[in-house]
Protein backbone atom coordinates (compact mmCIF):
# COMPACT_ATOMS: atom_id res chain seq x y z
CA UNK A 1 0.00 0.00 0.00
CA UNK A 2 1.12 3.36 -1.01
CA UNK A 3 1.55 6.10 2.03
CA UNK A 4 -0.85 8.03 0.48
CA UNK A 5 -3.38 5.82 1.00
CA UNK A 6 -2.60 4.86 4.72
CA UNK A 7 -2.07 8.30 5.07
CA UNK A 8 -5.80 9.63 4.07
CA UNK A 9 -8.33 9.98 6.74
CA UNK A 10 -11.81 9.73 6.33
CA UNK A 11 -14.15 11.38 8.10
CA UNK A 12 -17.08 9.80 9.91
CA UNK A 13 -20.02 10.00 11.96
CA UNK A 14 -19.65 12.41 15.06
CA UNK A 15 -22.07 11.24 17.34
CA UNK A 16 -20.73 12.08 20.65
CA UNK A 17 -20.46 15.68 19.15
CA UNK A 18 -23.96 15.37 18.08
CA UNK A 19 -24.92 14.40 21.54
CA UNK A 20 -22.81 17.18 23.13
CA UNK A 21 -25.25 19.91 20.89
CA UNK A 22 -28.30 18.43 23.19
CA UNK A 23 -27.08 16.71 26.15
CA UNK A 24 -28.19 19.44 28.51
CA UNK A 25 -32.17 19.33 26.86
CA UNK A 26 -31.81 15.55 26.94
CA UNK A 27 -30.91 15.27 30.36
CA UNK A 28 -33.42 18.11 31.81
CA UNK A 29 -35.73 15.67 30.06
CA UNK A 30 -34.63 12.76 31.89
CA UNK A 31 -34.26 14.90 35.47
CA UNK A 32 -38.00 15.93 34.77
CA UNK A 33 -39.34 12.13 34.09
CA UNK A 34 -37.14 10.66 37.61
CA UNK A 35 -38.20 13.43 39.90
CA UNK A 36 -41.59 12.53 39.23
CA UNK A 37 -40.85 8.20 39.17
CA UNK A 38 -43.07 8.47 36.46
CA UNK A 39 -41.12 5.85 34.41
CA UNK A 40 -44.48 4.73 32.33
CA UNK A 41 -48.09 6.05 31.61
CA UNK A 42 -49.27 9.19 32.83
CA UNK A 43 -47.87 13.08 31.56
CA UNK A 44 -44.84 11.84 29.54
CA UNK A 45 -46.33 9.32 27.48
CA UNK A 46 -49.02 11.80 26.33
CA UNK A 47 -46.49 14.34 25.46
CA UNK A 48 -44.38 11.16 23.27
CA UNK A 49 -47.86 10.58 21.66
CA UNK A 50 -48.06 14.40 21.14
CA UNK A 51 -44.56 14.74 19.82
CA UNK A 52 -44.99 11.61 17.59
CA UNK A 53 -48.65 12.89 16.17
CA UNK A 54 -46.65 16.19 15.39
CA UNK A 55 -43.75 13.93 14.29
CA UNK A 56 -41.38 15.91 16.52
CA UNK A 57 -37.61 15.14 14.91
CA UNK A 58 -36.36 14.15 18.58
CA UNK A 59 -38.62 10.64 17.57
CA UNK A 60 -35.61 9.23 15.99
CA UNK A 61 -34.07 9.11 19.49
CA UNK A 62 -36.84 6.80 20.83
CA UNK A 63 -35.69 3.44 19.49
CA UNK A 64 -31.47 3.87 20.54
CA UNK A 65 -31.36 6.32 23.63
CA UNK A 66 -30.12 3.61 26.05
CA UNK A 67 -31.80 4.98 28.73
CA UNK A 68 -35.18 3.84 27.19
CA UNK A 69 -32.96 -0.04 27.38
CA UNK A 70 -35.10 -1.45 30.31
CA UNK A 71 -38.30 -0.39 28.55
CA UNK A 72 -37.80 -2.27 25.40
CA UNK A 73 -39.58 -5.44 26.48
CA UNK A 74 -42.76 -3.63 27.58
CA UNK A 75 -45.81 -4.69 24.83
CA UNK A 76 -46.95 -0.55 25.36
CA UNK A 77 -43.05 0.27 24.27
CA UNK A 78 -43.08 -1.48 21.63
CA UNK A 79 -46.47 -0.91 20.22
CA UNK A 80 -45.42 2.89 20.50
CA UNK A 81 -42.26 2.22 18.39
CA UNK A 82 -44.03 0.44 15.78
CA UNK A 83 -46.16 3.57 15.61
CA UNK A 84 -43.04 5.50 14.59
CA UNK A 85 -43.21 3.53 11.53
CA UNK A 86 -39.72 2.71 12.47
CA UNK A 87 -38.98 -0.99 10.89
CA UNK A 88 -37.16 -1.73 14.37
CA UNK A 89 -39.90 -2.10 16.45
CA UNK A 90 -40.51 -5.62 14.52
CA UNK A 91 -37.06 -6.51 15.47
CA UNK A 92 -38.28 -5.84 19.19
CA UNK A 93 -41.61 -8.34 18.88
CA UNK A 94 -39.45 -10.89 17.57
CA UNK A 95 -36.57 -11.04 20.27
CA UNK A 96 -39.67 -11.35 22.48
Amino acid sequence: MSATMTDKKIPCLDLKGQHQQIKHEIFKAFERVYEKTAFTGGPFVEEFEKAFAEYDPWIIWFGTDPKLKSLRDDQRFIDLFRRTGNPMADKLSASR
